[in-house]
């Protein structure tokens, strides 16, 4: 890139002649005279609106003066950068997973004698595990039919834990989950209730289902302050 092509400063600003200090390591630069120190510019003739083209040129080595922090060295060392595990161990290990661990977890999803609370449990353990994408058809499934019968499915839940995780997994999977199964949770004052705070997984669910609310329900803000 040519230094004619880059401009700046106002039109007050006073032309440069010859040489101007620059306070960077670079080729081309645009900066204030009076922050540009420790280099040098090459100017070219100043333009009709009082603006000035600059070209640095390299004085020195700043590598070579900047200060630098010594370390020491990790209390860890390399006993985690290296562990030797064989190919062979790795393709145990994928078959145990395809012919075994893969067909049992799928078996608990679908299973007719599970409640769709518990299955709506399994799945959030699942996403928290990083293998829910093992399950996708099945979970797209339950969700739909969970959804299908809602009322019934938190009616009479009272435990914070479980319909925020509901709450977390529907809105998750793109379903339009109320917030107003969190009323339940308030006093008559229309604050959480205080007692909540001893319920400590209930809390760490609310929060978390807090993040997945919309502008417009500021009962999933006030969720967010309470838990924080």
């Amino acid at each position: 890139m040519e230094a004619s092509s880059m401009t700046f400063g106002p039109k007050a600003l006073p032309s440069v002649h010859n040489v101007v200090p620059l306070c960077l390591k670079t080729s081309l630069s645009l900066f204030p005279r009076h922050l540009l120190k420790n280099q040098t510019l090459s100017s070219n003739k100043p333009t009709k609106h009082g603006l000035f083209c600059v070209k640095a040129e390299n004085s020195g080595d700043l590598e070579n003066t900047r200060p630098l922090t010594s370390f020491s060295p990790s209390f860890w060392g390399d006993h985690f950068l290296y562990v030797p595990v064989a190919d062979s161990e790795f393709e145990a290990l994928k078959q145990e997973i395809e012919s075994v661990m893969k067909p049992k977890v799928r078996d608990m999803l679908m299973s007719p004698h599970s409640s769709d609370t518990v299955r709506i449990h399994l799945i959030h353990l699942l996403i928290s595990l990083g293998t829910a994408h093992y399950f996708e058809s099945e979970i797209e499934e339950i969700l739909r039919k969970a959804f299908g019968k809602l009322d019934g499915l938190i009616s009479k839940e009272d435990d914070l834990e479980t319909i925020a995780i509901i709450f977390e997994i529907f809105r998750l999977y793109g379903h339009k989950m109320p917030c107003d199964v969190f009323d339940r949770f308030k006093g008559t004052d229309g604050k959480f209730k205080e007692s909540l705070v001893k319920d400590i997984r209930g809390m760490l669910q609310l929060y978390e289902a807090a993040h997945l609310g919309t502008l417009c329900e500021d009962i999933m803000d006030e969720a967010l302050t309470f838990t924080q």
